[in-house]
């Protein structure tokens, strides 16, 4: 079996050399064409409400795709980080950590109905 070679030349060269060699190219092809700068004006009052509304569009879909995560590794036990497979062994481990935080949460929900 043959051991491959480290790309590490590689990978700098796309991700170093890359972009200011494509910012040489453009700037070059500007002088060269003679492009004119762009103009800028102000969007219409339309084009400010279509995008407010794929802005909303995008927050909701965003929110319920977050949830939807977040419940599905409760469900299943899925953890995506190390911290949160430490915290869930903890309460695994010490399950009256779990049942005096839960007891804590219900002193407080009390007080908090008793002063209202």
């Amino acid at each position: 079996m043959k051991v491959e070679t480290d790309t590490v030349n590689d990978s700098y060269w796309i991700i170093k050399v890359c972009p200011f060699g494509l910012l040489v190219l453009a700037i070059a092809l500007n002088f060269l064409f003679g492009i004119e700068p762009i103009k800028l004006f102000s969007p219409s009052k339309q084009l400010i409400g279509f995008i407010s509304c794929a802005a909303i569009i995008l927050v909701i879909n965003h929110s319920w795709i977050m949830t939807v995560t977040e419940l599905t590794q409760v469900r299943f036990k899925i953890f995506a980080s190390p911290g949160q497979l430490a915290q869930w062994s903890w309460t695994l481990l010490f399950p009256i950590a779990r049942l005096g935080y839960t007891l804590l949460t219900a002193t407080i929900l009390m007080r908090l109905r008793q002063t209202s």
